[in-house]
Formats: structure tokens, sequence, C-alpha cells
């Protein structure tokens, strides 16, 4: 368990030369690090690689592989432990030689200090101060245009390195546009920028990926002669290119767009489209880093009645890629549909993935592993009530049965799924107690299945006061940390609330990341590596709608 600082910290580095540190009055859950800046130290270099250039001269090269300082007060008492520089620009993780009542291993991030230090000279102390990763929610801040009209429908997602990004429709008077922001560690939010240029029609429902490498991939629906599927790019170094069109061949109404990518950079775009003579079935297209997008291709088989309502996709390791849908059928009602790529073979044959004969079903979401495993979720209606069911494909073997993933006889809907490399998946979905709508979460692990269903969302001390949760959303990092968001009802207005898992111990105590009167709706959640977690919302302000975020850090 990663447990707040009961204090601050600090920090000498162990060299030939010894420099003092200074301690105390550092907020609390803050960390201090004194030591020499070398005057060649390079900003954007990761730390590892500038701290070793600094203690080479001094210190014999044998013992770099450890780069271990001393940890020499804690609140005037002496602690001798360990701090490894991570391979990540802004990680140090302190072990002490003894166990500590509140601390086993401390992890900590460079918030400051990294942009002033190339003009220090060798001899002259300086400090990196960091923050714990668990130090909690922050204040939210609004990262939309803020002299624009009302933006809506957020996204965000996460790269390799803790970078952010986030796309977003706003109105600027005469149309919509797809606009997106930047979140890095030294710089925090950036400017909002504009991502398409087609300043005479409207384009709505962006979605966004991004890669390991920082590469981010964002599509969205645009009006004219109907709605078509556009897509940008954005590049480490170089921003968001010219936005293209890549609903090729037969381009008729498109709405809908998801998009997936892998670690090699190679993205997947899927939506729907309507035809006169069938109704609207399933398309997906491909980028690779060599050859951009590719050409679209019909996933869906198009037999005459159908109706595609709402598609998800999801990427592995390798490239291959996991798609499902809710088909509309005129005997069969609305069901659930999944088609598999693979790099070798392209798109297989759709083919139904829920249990035939239950009522109608909605918003499937899917989500993989990167050996390929995954899992599907949606929920369904079986003539008394909606409920939450799953699907779990496993390469080699293909689809599973059909399950329930919650046994409670209230209403649920809702689902959101998410999957962490070791195979464990999080599910949460909303649920009716009769009374109110409360938010629940179930788990699987490989070898022993699903769990028990638990409710995730603490009730709210007064009675008055609490409201349905509706709309979550749920994602983890590499280690196995969870966070989980939503929207819950207030006597006036609606507030954005979140839960976060940590492995061995379970879901936490739900927290409000908002306070603002008025509406908090549609949240999205990402954490990167190393267990930060951005989300972002619709926020109101009584006069216009902003995109806020909050990050826990």
């Amino acid at each position: 368990m990663r447990l707040r600082s009961p204090t601050s910290f600090v920090i000498a580095f162990v060299a030939l030369v010894y420099f003092g540190c200074g301690g105390g009055g550092e907020e609390d859950e803050q960390l201090r690090v004194a030591g020499t800046a070398p005057a060649d130290l390079e900003v954007g270099v990761p730390l590892e690689t500038n701290v070793r250039a600094q203690l080479n001269a001094d210190i014999n090269p044998t013992t770099l592989s450890t780069t271990t300082f001393t940890l020499f007060e804690v609140d005037g008492a002496q602690v001798p432990g360990t701090v490894e520089i991570g391979q990540a620009p802004d990680i140090a993780v302190f072990t002490p030689d003894e166990p500590l009542t509140l601390i086993t291993t401390y992890t900590a991030t460079i918030t400051t200090g990294l942009s002033d230090m190339s003009d220090r000279m060798l001899e002259e102390p300086y400090s990196w101060s960091f923050t714990t990763l668990d130090a909690g929610w922050g204040t939210p801040e609004l990262i939309a245009r803020q002299d624009l009209g009302f933006a809506a429908r957020p996204q965000v997602a996460v790269d390799g390195e803790g970078n952010a990004h986030s796309v977003w429709e706003q109105f600027d008077g005469t149309r919509t546009g797809i606009w997106a922001n930047r979140f890095t560690r030294i710089e925090g939010w950036g400017t909002a920028e504009l991502i398409e240029v087609d300043d005479t029609t409207d384009a709505v429902q962006p979605q966004l990926a991004v890669g390991p490498n920082g590469v981010a991939h964002a599509v969205w629906a645009q009006s004219g002669g109907g709605s078509n599927i556009f897509a940008n790019r954005y590049m480490p170094g170089q921003g968001w290119g010219t936005a293209e069109l890549i609903q090729t061949g037969e381009v008729t109404q498109a709405l809908g767009p998801q998009v997936a990518v892998d670690p090699d950079g190679n993205a997947i775009a899927v939506w729907l489209q309507s035809f006169e003579s069938t109704g609207s079935v399933v398309w997906a297209n491909r980028y690779t880093p060599s050859s951009g997008w590719g050409d679209a291709e019909l996933i869906d088989s198009a037999a005459p009645g159908l109706r595609g309502l709402v598609v998800d996709v999801a990427m592995d390791a390798n490239g291959n890629a996991v798609t499902v849908w809710t088909r509309g059928e005129p005997v069969r009602g609305e069901n659930i549909w999944a088609n598999r790529y693979t790099p070798s073979e392209g798109w297989g044959t759709a083919e139904l993935i829920e249990t035939e004969g239950l009522g109608n079903t909605r918003g499937p979401q899917v989500a993989t592993d990167p050996d390929g495993n995954a899992h599907a979720v949606w929920q369904q209606f079986d003539g008394t009530a909606q409920n939450i069911w799953t699907n779990r494909y496993t390469p080699g073997e293909g689809w599973g049965s059909a399950e329930l993933l919650e046994t409670d006889m209230g209403a649920a809907s809702r689902p959101a799924v998410t999957v962490d490399p070791t195979g464990v998946a999080h599910a949460v979905w909303s649920q009716s107690d009769d009374t109110l709508n409360n938010i629940w979460a179930n788990r699987y692990t490989p070898g022993e299945g699903w769990g028990t269903p638990g409710l995730i969302e603490t009730p709210i001390e007064d009675p008055e006061e609490e409201g349905s949760a509706t709309s979550p959303r749920v994602s983890v990092d590499p280690n196995g940390n969870a966070f989980a968001v939503w929207e819950q009802e207030t006597p006036i207005g609606l507030n954005i609330w979140s839960n976060h898992y940590t492995p061995g111990e379970g879901w936490a105590t739900a927290e409000l990341i908002e306070q603002e009167f008025f509406f908090g709706t549609g949240p999205q959640v990402a954490v990167d590596s190393d267990g930060r977690a951005h989300a972002v919302w619709e926020q109101s302000d009584g006069e216009r709608i902003n995109i806020s975020t909050n990050r826990f850090q």
C-alpha cells in the first residue's frame, strides 16, 4: 500500500564531496532531495542519466548500478535507506534499511526544478521537490478554451512517460470543432488547440488513443454530405498533424467512431455506417506508421435490416484487435456481436457472443491484455430487469460462454471494463437498489474467474444529500492499480466521484473529486504506469459547459 508521507524528508547524496541538506518547513506529502546540480544537466534527459553524470566523477562507477543515497533525517532521527532513480524522467523510489511505521517502499515524482538547472554551478547545492504518488486528488482545473462556447464529450488517455492528452468537441459561436490539450509532468496542461480545420461543418463525437511512445490518434465524425469519419495524429516533438478522411470507399452517413492503438504505433478505428438497403453496419480502417491509414472495410455482414447501435474496439501488444457492437435485427432484436483482426489474416467473421433468447442489449465495451485475452461487457434485459453480462476471448480458443456478472435483482446499466498486463480485469456498472442507482464492481482473476460483486460507491453520510450514481468508467495501470469515476446526483446538481483499487487491499473509500455547483457529467479516466490518474468531465458553471480535469498523484 502506498501511504501518505507523515512528514518531510531530507536526502543527501553520498559522494566524495559532502553537501549539507536543509530540512523542515516543507508541506506534508513532500519529499525534498538536496544535492549538487551539474552545470551540464539537460532538461528532458532522464534523471537517472543526469544524476549518474553528476556522481561519476566522485564515486566509483561500480556503485552506480544501485544509485545509492542515504536518507538521514526523518523528524530529526537518522534513517538510512536507498533511493533508486527510475527509468522515467521523474521517478525515485526510497526503501529504508529498516521498516518504518508508515512506509515500506516510497515512490515520488518530481514536480519542480527541472527547467532551471542547466545554468547552476557544480559547487552550488540544489534541491528537487517531490510529491508522493498517493497524495490524492488535487484541485480541478479547466482545460478547454474559455473564450468559446459549450464544450462536451471529453476523452483522456496517457502515454508511457505519464503525459496525458484530452480531446473534446467545442462550439465556437458558428460551428462545433474538435479541440485538444496535452499534459506533461513538468509543465502541466498546455493551451487548447483546434485539431481539425474545416470551418464550414460541425465535428462531433471525438475519441482518443495514445501509445506508450507518446503518439496519439484522435477520430471523430464530421458533417458534410452526411457525416464522415476523420482522424488526426499527434507526434511527440511535432504536435498534431493535418486531419484526414479515413472513411474511404462508399462514403455515407457515419457516426460513433472508436480508436485503439498498440505499442508499435499501429491504430485501428471502427465506426457505424448507414446504408439505405441494409441499415447501419460496422466499418474499420487501420493505420500503420509506415503507410498511414489504409482503405476502410466492412467488418459486419450487410444483411438487410441490420442496425448497428454502439461499437467499441481494443488492441493487444501484438497488434491484434477485438471489436464488439450491438446489432439490431428484425427477429432477434438487439444482440452483441464481435470480430477480431490479426496482422497476418486481417478481419475474421463476425460472430454472436451473447446467449440467444434473452432480451435486447445495450452499451458493449471491450478491453484486452497484452497477450490478446479480451473481456467484453454489456447490459441486457432478461424480461424482468436489466443485467450486466460478460464474455471472454482467449487466443486459440475463441469466445467462451456469456455469463452474468452481477446477481442483484435491481436494474443494472452502463458497464465499463479494463484489463491490466497480468490479465486481471475490473468491471464497473450502475445498479439500482429500488431507491437509488449505486456503483458496483467485480474483478476477474486468471485461473479463478469473476469474483463477487461489491459496492464501491461509499454512501453519503446524510441520506437526504445522496442521489443516484451513474455513468462509471474505469482504468488500470500496469501494476494493477485501478481507478473508477462516475457522476452522482445531489439536491443541487451532479458531482464527480472516484474510488481506487489497490492489489491485495481492494477498493478504498469513494471521494468527491470536484466540488462545483451545478453539473459535472460524463467523466472519463486514464491511469499512467506510475499510478497517477487523470479524470476529465463536462463541468457546468450555470452559464456554459467547460471541460474540467483533476489528477491523482
